[in-house]
């Protein structure tokens, strides 16, 4: 379009998985039953999440998943001629 670049989608790897309390020295409290649901990768993210009323989508890319990751990156890099990390 006249020249211009713009985005017609938008993927993500989830690449760390932390809380970190908004009080310092506050101590999270997360049940270990609940947060074992959820994969590896994101499973903080999908915890707060999930606790906020969302549907977590369990098919993402992710550290856990590398060919998924691999895959996307093929996807995402090889059109404009950049290799894939």
């Amino acid at each position: 379009m006249n020249g211009q670049w713009r985005l017609s989608g938008f993927d993500g790897v989830y690449r760390r998985d932390e809380l970190v309390p908004t009080v310092p020295g506050q101590t999270l409290k997360i049940d270990p039953a609940e947060l074992s649901r959820f994969r590896p990768s994101y499973r903080l993210l999908s915890y707060v999440l999930a606790r906020n009323g969302y549907d977590v989508n369990g098919d993402l890319p992710g550290e856990d998943a590398p060919a998924r990751v691999a895959a996307l990156e093929e996807e995402l890099f090889t059109w404009a001629g950049i290799a894939a990390r």
